[in-house]
């Protein structure tokens, strides 16, 4: 089985709070969402969720990926998780999501 990836964020401007239930990003500025996993395996990728859905996907670099959004606007808010995803011998592993990260844009 693979490991539940984990997930965090960074606001590199410095634009956020940490508010009761996740970060608090101030529109306009940027924000990183970054996943990662200690994975027995080399490569891979990262699907980056915002509820049920994929909403982009990167390959896994030393088993981490990071998600940038210059911008944030309100279409940003939303729980998200991470899930990794390595071919083993041509079949396709995935890990269970990771915990939710909830962003609040305000």
């Amino acid at each position: 089985d693979l490991q539940q990836p984990s997930i965090s964020h960074s606001a590199p401007d410095g634009q956020f709070v940490v508010g009761s239930q996740g970060p608090v990003i101030t529109r306009g500025h940027s924000f990183t969402i970054i996943c990662s996993t200690e994975s027995q395996y080399p490569g891979g990728s990262f699907h980056l969720f915002r509820g049920s859905n994929i909403t982009r996907s990167q390959s896994a670099v030393s088993h981490s990926a990071s998600f940038s959004f210059p911008e944030a606007d309100y279409s940003h808010e939303g729980n998200y998780s991470c899930v990794y995803e390595v071919s083993v011998s041509s079949r396709s592993f995935r890990s269970s999501a990771s915990e939710l990260l909830l962003i609040t844009v305000t």
